[in-house]
């Protein structure tokens, strides 16, 4: 067994009783993984650029908001 699949079987109780603090905390760890790993923000931002008609501010503002869904995603 993988251990984020380890660490995602023992977060499961706190998730189902404080989905709410789950949600905050995933945007906060959204957030972190946008400034904390350079390769993926700018592989994010560079793949966001056409959907912007190549604005680097909004293509980096949408690659941040993103990260934050994909880690309310693994919330649910």
């Amino acid at each position: 067994m993988s251990a984020r699949l380890c660490i995602f079987r023992a977060m499961q109780p706190f998730i189902a009783r404080f989905p709410g603090l789950s949600y905050r905390l995933a945007r906060i760890a959204g957030w972190c993984a946008y400034h904390g790993q350079p390769t993926l923000r700018r592989n994010v931002v560079r793949n966001m650029l056409p959907l912007v008609d190549g604005d680097l501010a909004e293509a980096k503002q949408a690659a941040r908001r993103a990260l934050q869904n994909v880690s309310q995603y693994w919330v649910d």
